[in-house]
């Protein structure tokens, strides 16, 4: 399933997750913001898309359950 969301992050921390993390990909991202970054992201089926705006350990949190 893909997800269009924002981000809030650093720029090293955005790059961390962006290689890293083994269970959602990042398909594509774009700062916009200061701190603030447009994805486009693969991960697990939920029951409907993922939307607006979080960190990256909330992220982790709702996909990692």
């Amino acid at each position: 399933m893909e997800s269009w969301i924002k981000i809030k992050a650093g720029r090293q921390e955005m790059e961390d997750f962006y290689f890293n993390d083994p269970e959602i990909s990042v398909k594509w991202y774009e700062r916009t913001k200061n701190g603030l970054y447009k994805c486009l992201i693969r991960h697990r089926e939920l029951p409907s898309e993922l939307e607006g705006t979080f960190t990256i350990n909330e992220l982790r949190s709702i996909l990692h359950e």
